[in-house]
């Protein structure tokens, strides 16, 4: 099967809205204990915008919103630092290529 346009579009800004959030997040300072706060306003702020419907009751952002927040050193996206992916590697480009004996 072929992609639509308009599953090309949809599909690519949810690839930015993730990023864009995980981006945030990743800039908060795991041991400070204010940013956990920070961290779930900035979780509010993209589920308001781009989750919850534009009208009416958002199950979703209500729950989240009770939520306690432990520590971001807690939170799996803390622990441990990773090198971040670049475009290539992810789509498999960024792997060394072959050497003339593996041919």
């Amino acid at each position: 099967g072929r992609i639509t346009y308009l599953e090309l579009v949809s599909s690519t800004k949810q690839w930015n809205v993730l990023l864009l959030k995980y981006q945030s997040l990743r800039k908060l300072n795991p041991n400070k204990k204010n940013n956990a706060k920070k961290a779930l306003n900035i979780e509010l702020a993209f589920l308001k915008k781009y989750g919850c419907p534009a009208e009416g009751v958002c199950e979703e952002y209500d729950k989240l919103a009770q939520r306690k927040v432990p520590s971001l050193n807690r939170l799996e996206l803390y622990q441990q630092e990773e090198p971040e992916e670049d475009f290539e590697s992810i789509n498999g480009q960024g792997e060394p290529s072959p050497s003339n004996n593996e041919l």
